[in-house]
């Protein structure tokens, strides 16, 4: 990708100087392939330049059949990148573990190191079969890259590879946010499972990662509740953050999907006018991070 952030005497002098202060953000929407409706909301909202970002279940249902269109059509807007899924179940996949188990087994060093590589490796390559590219960033369903066990055997794996890609960091916004107690001691929880471990060990094999991480929740609550939400990750947010979100076209998601109604509530509040103003009203300006690491600016490179 060219970012605007790039080169002299171009694009970057012609900004004003507002532009220059904005706070970059990327809005990466997680487990494209799910569902259908999960993809459609994806290219909607990509279209609106709402996203800058998607992660991708490799073995889900919906993954193959809208893999190139999603190359294709948003590989320029949109980082694409793999969802390291080892504990959700689908057909014709290898089985996995149950997520509380691997946890248990990640902190007890009890995995198998070789399979958990090999289920790595396999993953990345049907990603790359179904994509033709390799992807641009890597996170975990769950946050499950991070574990003990799993984040190096994730690294080992990139550093064979010769990849270059830019790894999720899960640890909340330094600045306080103010959202319900129940909503911090959740993201305080995923930061714990591996994020200042991870953070370290992708800074020793210089690997590129999000600053921080918003966006966590439980999952429930009104349209106002999520859109006060919004508003507060928005105002804690700082340059090189990440928002993680889970959207799916409203009136098409499997009923079935436990967060289904979530999912459409999320898409609902991106795609409308409420949200631009609460980017213009927060300074925010969302971007790829692929395009904030090539303009050297706002990003954890070592």
């Amino acid at each position: 990708m060219t970012s605007a952030w790039e080169g002299s005497g171009g694009v970057e002098e012609q900004k004003p100087a507002q532009d220059k202060r904005r706070k970059r953000l990327v809005v990466c929407v997680d487990d494209f392939g799910l569902d259908g409706a999960i993809n459609d909301s994806v290219f909607a909202l990509a279209a609106q330049a709402r996203i800058s970002a998607t992660s991708c279940l490799v073995d889900a249902p919906y993954w193959r059949a809208d893999a190139r269109r999603l190359v294709n059509e948003c590989g320029q807007r949109l980082d694409i990148g793999l969802h390291l899924n080892l504990s959700e179940a689908f057909p014709h996949a290898p089985a996995g573990h149950r997520w509380a188990a691997l946890v248990v087994k990640a902190y007890a060093r009890a995995l198998d190191r070789t399979a958990l590589q090999a289920e790595i490796e396999r993953q990345f390559d049907v990603f790359q079969q179904a994509a033709g590219r390799a992807p641009d960033f890597v996170d975990g369903h769950r946050h499950v890259h991070q574990l003990p066990m799993v984040r190096e055997a994730l690294l080992d794996v990139l550093q064979r590879r010769g990849s270059r890609v830019w790894v999720r960091c899960t640890l909340p916004p330094k600045k306080a946010v103010a959202q319900p107690g129940k909503d911090r001691f959740k993201a305080a929880v995923i930061a714990a499972l591996g994020g200042r471990r991870l953070k370290r060990l992708a800074r020793e094999r210089g690997l590129a990662q999000n600053r921080r991480m918003l966006g966590v929740y439980g999952f429930s609550g009104t349209e106002a509740a999520h859109q006060a939400r919004l508003s507060a990750w928005l105002a804690a947010a700082g340059d090189g953050d990440l928002l993680m979100c889970h959207t799916a076209l409203p009136g098409q998601v499997a009923p079935a999907d436990p967060m289904a109604a979530a999912r459409q509530l999320e898409h609902r509040l991106l795609a409308g006018d409420a949200f631009g103003r609460l980017l213009e009203a927060h300074n925010v300006q969302i971007e790829p991070l692929s395009v904030q690491i090539s303009g050297r600016l706002g990003c954890n490179l070592i």
